[in-house]
């Protein structure tokens, strides 16, 4: 799979990506968020993505924000740097998305259904 940049987490199932090359003409239309900081001469593109797979069955924050901080941690391992898989666009313009580890391949959709159980749970479409 191709690498990404992630710039931000909303929760633990959204993420702005920088996606590879090969991508970005294909998606024009998807909601994107510029990604460029203070100091940087090269201006990327985020787009918004959501974890393929998974979905969240209750809202409860603390356990929210506990699931959105292991993906922080795995993201700050890597450098930010994930392995990523386009599989569509969503309705909300949003790109659906199969996200793994890059250093240990692990995917984010068995990392949440696994660690929280208790709101996210995988599902197949």
């Amino acid at each position: 799979m191709p690498l990404g940049y992630v710039v931000n987490v909303t929760d633990a199932i959204n993420l702005d990506i920088c996606v590879p090359g090969e991508y970005k003409a294909k998606y024009l239309d998807v909601l994107t968020r510029d990604s460029s900081k203070p100091g940087q001469i090269l201006k990327e593109k985020a787009y918004r993505c959501r974890v393929e797979g998974v979905k969240r069955t209750v809202r409860d924050e603390e356990i929210e924000s506990d699931a959105k901080m292991s993906i922080q941690k795995m993201l700050f391992l890597s450098n930010g740097w994930v392995s990523i898989r386009v599989r569509y666009i969503d309705g909300f313009g949003r790109l659906i998305v199969e996200i793994e580890d890059p250093v240990t391949g692990e995917s984010f959709k068995n990392k949440l259904a696994n660690q929280h159980s208790e709101i996210y749970v995988k599902y197949a479409k």
